[in-house]
């Protein structure tokens, strides 16, 4: 009996043509791709242990705080320009996608031209794949992480770099159009991440000098093309820029505006100054009728600013959030409590005013029973307290009377 081979003949030009083996590379990188999901469905994931929980207390600081992040519009208590506040945010939310978008591409690139046969050596295949891959990984730990959006900016403008620099290398080969195509579209992606200027200057600074010593290095492609590619990479990057710039500075007025004229503050869930001030006429009618007092009651948080740059804002929002209820639950059921600005909060009810002293301590006590200051700086609390008559009076004139018998 005999055994014959069978399958398919191709004549050696067609196993050495270009596009055959582009489709080699193709099925390849499938079989790998179905070949990694397989894996992924045949291995278990590690067991994801639940963060062990001190106290209670704690517990319900750590519920409370989430809510606060889902129910609550961005704020920005303590940053003087909203405009700033908004760009750091959105730096610390996109710049890590956009990490791992780079890395992935850098990384399907290398693969296409590994599976294409370029040959660009394997020390230059191994160095692209490591260094795409801990930027991979990188941008993962952002995405669960809160790191300093300016970091973020410095790491996104030197990975961009890197990645126009690793083009530009590999475009002494075979295709240099590509590598040049593949250089301009890196260019215009990163001025339009980086939102702050230093960044940004220094890093069209650094890439527009690499695409002019590529003009004078690679002898496969000529002066003028990579010239023009350089400049209108540039050119369409910082146009990018300056629409999401001008957009986001659109976007900073509205949200500021808004907060300017909410009645309800997002963070402590009290009434805000335009609020309260708002409701002047009806408390004093009210008085008018009961034939009472107004009173005004202080509360000032002396070193939350300090507390603030030590432990950041979203402990400062828990513990805004926890001095409101706190100060909710002391008062008078006719009284209103209303944040009067970023670290004062008043009360403003009919008749006469709690006790300075017992007001204090009964805050503190209840403050204390939450838990939110356990390790943290204590915060200082200041209680003062003013009634007037009603003829000629405001609650402005009477919280400035109240202000001067802090305690």
């Amino acid at each position: 009996m005999r055994l014959f081979h069978s399958g398919i003949l191709f004549p050696a030009s067609i196993l050495a043509s270009q596009w055959f083996q582009i489709l080699s590379g193709f099925v390849t990188f499938n079989s790998l791709i179905y070949l990694g999901l397989t894996m992924a469905r045949l291995i278990p994931m590690p067991h994801q242990g639940a963060p062990k929980i001190l106290s209670v207390a704690a517990k319900n600081l750590l519920t409370e705080q989430k809510l606060i992040k889902l129910n609550q519009a961005p704020s920005t208590l303590f940053v003087i320009d909203p405009y700033l506040a908004l760009r750091m945010r959105i730096m610390q939310e996109t710049i890590p996608t956009a990490l791992a978008l780079l890395a992935s591409a850098i990384i399907g690139i290398n693969l296409f031209a590994l599976f294409t046969l370029r040959n660009l050596g394997l020390f230059s295949y191994i160095v692209t794949f490591s260094v795409a891959t801990l930027v991979l990984m990188f941008s993962l730990y952002c995405s669960h992480k809160k790191i300093s959006p300016v970091f973020l900016a410095w790491f996104w403008m030197a990975a961009s770099t890197m990645a126009i620099a690793k083009v530009l290398f590999d475009s002494a080969g075979a295709t240099p159009d590509m590598d040049m195509a593949l250089a301009g579209i890196f260019l215009v992606l990163t001025p339009s991440m980086t939102l702050v200027r230093l960044p940004t200057f220094i890093g069209i600074v650094l890439q527009s000098c690499m695409f002019l010593v590529t003009d004078f290095l690679v002898e496969s492609s000529e002066v003028i093309p990579w010239f023009l590619v350089g400049l209108a990479g540039l050119v369409m990057g910082l146009i990018v820029r300056s629409i999401r710039m001008k957009s986001l500075a659109e976007l900073a007025f509205e949200r500021d505006r808004q907060d300017a004229l909410a009645p309800t503050d997002l963070v402590s869930g009290v009434l805000t100054r335009v609020g309260i001030v708002s409701l002047e006429p009806s408390i004093f009618a009210l008085a008018r009728v009961t034939a009472g007092k107004i009173y005004v009651s202080v509360c000032g948080l002396e070193n939350l600013l300090t507390i603030s740059e030590s432990y950041g804002r979203d402990y400062c929002d828990v513990l805004v959030r926890e001095v409101a209820a706190a100060i909710s639950r002391v008062v008078r059921p006719s009284g209103l409590t209303a944040r009067w600005d970023e670290s004062t909060f008043i009360v403003v009810g009919v008749g006469e005013a709690p006790k300075i002293a017992t007001f204090k301590e009964s805050i503190s006590r209840e403050l204390n029973a939450t838990g939110v200051e356990l390790g943290k700086i204590p915060l200082e609390i200041k209680v003062g307290a003013a009634v007037t008559d009603l003829e000629g009076a405001s609650i402005e004139r009477i919280l400035e009377s109240a202000a001067e018998s802090t305690l």
